[in-house]
């Protein structure tokens, strides 16, 4: 076997992206056959159903939108605490805001059929003209530049366009913005940025999440997520790592907590994080570019570059959305036994083509596809045991990590629903190199000898997902839907001795391949009982089938084998949810739901886990089960002084049964068991600010207890103990300041600072000293802009916290076999102290 040879994707990924482009050209087909067959849709404004009290003018503004389907833009108006008057009743848009904006100093302009501006009345208003046939789109409101509101964030989290503010769920938005500004450029800055979501540290596109604390372990192995990753609509992992996608482009970032099985399926146990990028715009062009320097203390430079095109080729039909980025992370761990310097330097590359294209007044159709390509250099642990950031290896240990998405997405706004069909291609190819040396005494008997494991795993998926939900407006919502998934994963590992001469023989060798299947159906409906009080129910089931074949061998296989093993689940996920609204600025809801991942298949060998003796097939298959995990929640979201102070928080009470958990064995491989039982309880809270126009204020706070009520004996730990990966206790705080200087220039302060507590790598906290230390990380940014330009200066890391943020690197070296068995000599850092400038240029 030759894993060198297996890193070269671009001939599969050529065969695949013709077998896709046929497939995106035959939907657009099948969806024009479909609108040519239709009756004839009705391409006039049509009443709806409206259902707005009297409230502050911008959230009225923001409700509108979402019950007309219609884009709504108000950017740098203040509306100065100006009231709208109520509407009840079946309306047409058009006549509905008329009546909304009745009493106030605004009117309305329309820009196309998807968009509505509002402006301020002059003395002499123009006519309004007619309107163009109402395309519906998901309304997304610019935030205001100098209003005293903090602006709605519109989320798609319940598979339908609603505000934030008003879904009973424990749920964060992060503007595009937002991510810019804080200088985000993976989903790992999330755990800085909102309150209980987790991450290790093993190095960008190798990271595993979690979310409430609910962490199943530190190591990756053949457990499903328990974090739900979505690219817009798209599943873009189940059992991966993630893939470090950057944040370029970015429309905004949804994090909802708790499990989502009903709507999302398999996984999300602990929640979900969704990247939602920016569509084409088909009205006008649009382009930016920009760019990163950086030095890092103790380690090497880093570059930036990224840009943006959008091109309307047809206005108003066609458009398409072209991003392109590369970067260039400097490393800052030296190795002594290698003789390199800044060996953990990482390369990453990409870009996304979007195309859009409007069909009529009511479909649409949109597609898109993304590449990404990670190569790091090296790791990013050091050996305790040495002077800081320092490590002696005998291997190099580099990662490549490829990502490719297809996607295809129709919608269409019938009369009396909305039609979201989504068909998606994901490819992810991950190769690591691990440094077995020192585990080779425990794996074949030999003394410690210069030793590579390769680990090649490619992950294929194709999903496929339809559904209708009701029209806006009602007191009577519904969803429904079917899911359907295929998934091939291919598993290379290959264990290498040296030979007389510096070449490598395989000494052990294994080929694994997963073939899962999964369908489902599922819905959820909504029933306002009054104005105040409102009931939903949703339910989801399930059918999967796993399939495993795999095959060893290797010159120290003491009896190559082929075996095959299956595992299949069915069930039913259900949610329930009641919510009151005493003021319409005030939600509270108690919620119950359930969460599932789905399970696996192990395969052993005598190798793998240093027994030697091999059973009559020279292998063993055994099936670790789903897991399932039950959510107790109690919330409420506010907001005071006419939405200068909002605060939102819950606490929640979750008990997860037949944990799956990936273990080490002694010889460095990687297994996977259900390893008891848990309750995790805890609280969440988000409070933003404005206690002046040019100020914005945010905090947020996670408290957690995720305590084992059972574990398995053999993992050596007492009933009291806790999760791994699960801190008690998190917080941050961020400051933003904007002034203006005049002439056109305008500049903004920022800071942060968040603080994690403890937490432990493994289950057996009471013999081994693996923790997590407690850490603190600030930064501060200030920038400075005029018409198209902007400058900006940060550091990061300002205090140059050198704390343990993840005491593990490589399972095969982790735990010095050499030596005692009493503790774990690896440990990660936060980035050292970073200066960096950034500049870019928006049209």
């Amino acid at each position: 076997m030759h894993l060198g040879e297996r890193d070269m994707p671009g001939p599969r990924i050529g065969i695949w992206i013709g077998r896709l482009a046929r497939a995106r050209w035959l939907a657009v087909v099948m969806v024009l056959a479909h609108i040519a067959l239709s009756a004839g849709a009705d391409a006039a404004e049509t009443a709806r159903w409206f259902n707005l009290p009297a409230q502050p003018l911008a959230k009225a503004l923001i409700q509108f939108g979402l019950q007309a389907d219609l884009s709504i833009g108000y950017r740098g108006l203040d509306f100065h605490g100006q009231k709208s008057l109520a509407l009840v009743g079946y309306d047409t848009p058009q006549s509905a805001l008329s009546r909304i904006l009745k009493d106030s100093d605004f009117s309305f302009e329309i820009v196309d059929a998807e968009t509505i501006r509002i402006v301020k009345r002059g003395p002499k208003p123009a006519p309004a003209r007619t309107p163009a046939p109402v395309k519906v789109t998901t309304p997304s409101p610019p935030k205001t530049d100098t209003s005293d509101w903090i602006g709605e964030i519109l989320v798609t989290v319940t598979k339908r366009p609603e505000e934030l503010q008003a879904i009973p769920y424990s749920a964060v938005a992060i503007t595009g913005d937002d991510l810019t500004d804080a200088g985000a450029s993976t989903t790992r800055a999330l755990t800085s940025m909102v309150a209980g979501v987790t991450a290790t540290d093993v190095g960008v596109g190798r990271d595993k999440f979690a979310i409430r604390g609910l962490s199943d372990s530190a190591f990756s192995g053949h457990t499903q997520s328990t974090v739900g990753l979505y690219l817009d609509e798209t599943r873009v992992t189940f059992n991966a790592p993630d893939p470090g996608l950057q944040l370029v482009d970015i429309d905004r970032i949804e994090v909802v907590r708790g499990p989502q099985g009903t709507l999302y399926g398999a996984g999300s146990i602990g929640g979900l994080i969704r990247i939602i990028t920016n569509k084409p715009v088909l009205d006008r062009f649009q382009a930016f570019a920009s760019g990163e320097l950086a030095t890092t203390e103790s380690g090497g430079p880093t570059e930036a570059t990224q840009a943006m095109v959008n091109i309307p080729l047809v206005t108003d039909k066609f458009g398409l959305r072209i991003v392109g980025y590369g970067r260039h992370n400097g490393g800052y761990i030296d190795d002594i036994r290698l003789g390199t310097k800044n060996i953990n330097r990482t390369n990453i590359a990409g870009g996304r083509l979007t195309a859009r294209w409007d069909i009529g007044s009511r479909w649409s159709v949109q597609s898109a596809t993304t590449y990404q390509s990670i190569v790091a250099r090296d790791t990013q642990y050091y050996d305790a045991s040495l002077a800081p950031l320092t490590r002696a290896n005998y291997v190099a240990e580099p990662h490549d990590n490829d990502f490719f998405d297809t996607s295809v997405l129709i919608n269409a706004e019938l009369p009396w629903a909305t039609l979201v069909s989504s068909t998606a291609y994901v490819r992810q190819s991950v190769h690591s190199r691990y440094d077995a040396s020192l585990a080779i005494p425990a794996i074949l008997g030999l003394p410690v000898t210069t030793s590579p494991f390769d680990e090649y795993s490619l992950y294929r998926t194709i999903d496929h997902e339809t559904r209708l939900s009701s029209a806006p407006g009602k007191r009577f919502h519904w969803l429904l839907g079917g899911f359907i998934s295929h998934r091939d994963d291919e598993y290379d590992t290959d264990l290498s001795l040296p030979l007389a001469g510096g070449d490598l023989e395989s000494a052990y060798s294994e080929h694994r391949t997963d073939n899962g299947d999964e369908f489902a159906l599922f819905g959820e409906i909504t029933y306002d009982l009054t104005d105040k009080w409102s009931l939903t129910a949703g339910l989801r089931s399930f059918h999967w089938t796993l399939t495993v074949t795999s095959q060893t061998d290797g010159t120290a296989n003491i009896q190559p084998a082929s075996v095959n093993g299956v595992n299949r689940k069915n069930g039913v996920t259900p949610k329930a949810v009641i919510s009151f609204k005493p003021k319409p600025d005030v939600l509270i809801y108690a919620l119950a739901s359930k969460g599932f991942r789905l399970g696996g298949v192990n395969v052993d060998s005598p190798i793998s886990t240093g027994s030697g003796e091999p059973d009559e097939h020279g292998a063993t298959v055994s099936n670790f089960a789903s897991d399932t995990l039950y959510n107790f929640e109690l919330g409420a979201k506010t907001a005071w002084f006419n939405h200068r102070l909002i605060a939102n928080g819950a606490i929640y009470y979750t008990i997860w049964n037949n944990i799956q958990s990936d273990q080490i064995r002694p010889t460095g491989f990687i297994y996977t068991i259900n390893a008891g039982d848990a309750i995790d309880y805890g609280l969440e809270l988000d409070i933003t600010a404005r206690p002046i126009d040019s100020l914005e204020l945010h905090g947020s706070l996670f408290l957690n207890s995720a305590d084992l009520s059972s574990l398995l004996p053999s993992l050596g730990a007492s009933n009291d103990g806790r999760l791994p990966g699960a801190p008690a206790v998190a917080f941050g705080l961020s400051a933003t300041y904007n002034h203006d200087f005049g002439n056109g220039w305008l500049g903004t302060v920022s800071g942060d600072f968040s603080w994690t507590g403890h937490s432990q790598l493994v289950f057996q906290h009471q013999t081994n000293p693996l923790v997590a230390r407690r850490y603190r990380i600030g930064n501060l940014r200030f920038s400075l802009s005029r018409g198209h330009w902007h400058l900006g200066l940060y550091v990061d890391n300002v205090a140059n916290d050198r704390s343990n943020i993840f005491p593990f690197g490589n399972p095969f070296s982790a735990r010095d076999v050499t030596q005692s068995q009493t503790g774990f000599f690896q440990k990660t850092p936060p980035r050292p102290r970073t200066f960096g400038v950034r500049f870019g240029w928006t049209y």
